[in-house]
């Protein structure tokens, strides 16, 4: 880890300075005893700000861990390490100053600073301190190079060390709120099949109702006291939920020079995509597809699970939005990759003229790509009907 060092005087220590070459200046040229041992007094305070400042800093090692996980609008806390590799004198005051960026933005609300100050670190030992920092919005950011500094003990003269180690954090999109009515557009199946059915296997749901014994059934399924009182086994019978399969597309268009409202729409269509993935791979079973149009298409199946929903989140941290027409390529992309059954849906931050872009698309002349557009459901975020499937916590 390569260091780098400065030291240089303060404000309050280019004072002194001054206040020193005055009185120098006038035992000099006066020839006064007295000023010239007040000069020479002066000058040991100077030196020893200096020299315990210097030796303070060095032989230092940082080290800075960060949280696995973080979504946007989160408070943060980082935990740093100071280790002293010294066997005498320790280390005292030590400030840290840690340098927030988010990558590829120059906004002043994606930067920030953590500081701490270390009171003592003691020679051969360690000190550990945290700070808590609030990540306003998703994306990659950067922590470090972190710097440390002290001005023990007068605060004329300040040591500074830099270190060259960064890391990085990813920040998952923001979440909000499903409503029961996004429940019911997401779980209806217009293919007509069941949702649920009745099931005697080896795998358990909830409890359907009681039948009499039926052979290959376990002996756990008997209930015993209807058993009983109707003289003969009655077991439970069990209702196995059936997930349903659910595809969604993310229609990231944004104009070339987008407007502040444009990029808050495309913030919301991302935000409303993690929640939905969030819900979905916590119920866990069924198929997951989700289709990504920003500056590229990206498409990602799976099994909706924990490990999916970890990649999804990832993925959506760094994704930009993009002034090319990729929609037609991620539905062509969903329809050949989604089962024939699976919901879908498309989440917007624009309307988006249906009728033309089935005259520009890719499948005209397949029957299922046909089918399966025509079935597609289609949710404008930028429209306040949206709000109606989901909505942050702050909005009623």
């Amino acid at each position: 880890m390569a260091m780098q060092r400065r030291v240089h005087l303060r404000r309050e220590g280019w004072y002194y300075l001054l206040v020193l070459l005055f009185v120098m200046s006038g035992a000099i040229l006066r020839q006064v005893n007295l000023l010239q041992l007040l000069a020479g007094l002066m000058v040991g305070p100077l030196l020893l700000n200096w020299r315990v400042a210097t030796v303070s800093i060095r032989r230092l090692r940082f080290r800075r861990t960060l949280p696995r996980r973080a979504r946007a609008g989160d408070s943060v806390r980082v935990n740093l390490n100071v280790a002293n590799e010294r066997r005498t004198m320790a280390g005292w005051a030590i400030v840290l100053e840690d340098p927030i960026q988010r990558v590829g933005s120059h906004d002043s609300i994606d930067r920030s600073l953590g500081a701490v100050m270390v009171p003592r670190v003691n020679p051969g030992d360690q000190a550990n301190a945290s700070y808590r920092c609030e990540l306003p919005r998703r994306g990659k950011y950067q922590f470090g190079p972190l710097h440390a500094s002290t001005r023990f003990p007068l605060g004329l003269v300040e040591a500074i060390v830099r270190s060259s180690s960064v890391d990085e954090l990813l920040v998952a999109p923001r979440l909000g709120l499903l409503s029961p009515q996004w429940r019911r557009l997401a779980n209806d199946d217009q293919a007509g099949s069941q949702r649920t059915q009745n099931r005697q296997g080896v795998a358990e749901g909830e409890l359907y109702g009681l039948r009499e014994w039926r052979r290959g059934d376990s002996r756990r399924w008997i209930h015993w006291r209807t058993s009983a009182k109707l003289n003969e086994l009655i077991v439970r019978q069990f209702e196995q939920q059936r997930n349903l399969d659910l595809a969604i597309v993310l229609d990231l268009w944004l104009p070339a020079d987008p407007s502040a409202e444009q990029e808050d729409h495309l913030e919301r269509v991302i935000s409303f995509a993690a929640t939905v993935v969030a819900e979905r791979c916590r119920q866990g079973g069924g198929s997951f597809t989700v289709a990504i149009a920003g500056q590229q298409t990206q498409t990602f199946s799976a099994a909706a699970s924990p490990m999916f929903r970890q990649d999804l989140f990832d993925r959506l941290a760094v994704v930009h939005g993009g002034s090319d027409e990729l929609l037609p390529q991620a539905l062509d992309s969903v329809f050949e990759t989604a089962s024939r059954g699976a919901r879908l849906i498309v989440l917007s931050p624009r309307e988006v003229d249906t009728e033309q872009l089935a005259q520009h698309a890719l499948w005209d002349n397949d029957a299922h790509k046909l089918h399966a557009f025509g079935r597609t459901i289609w949710i404008d975020v930028s429209s306040p009907q949206s709000k109606a499937y989901f909505r942050f916590d702050e909005e009623t």
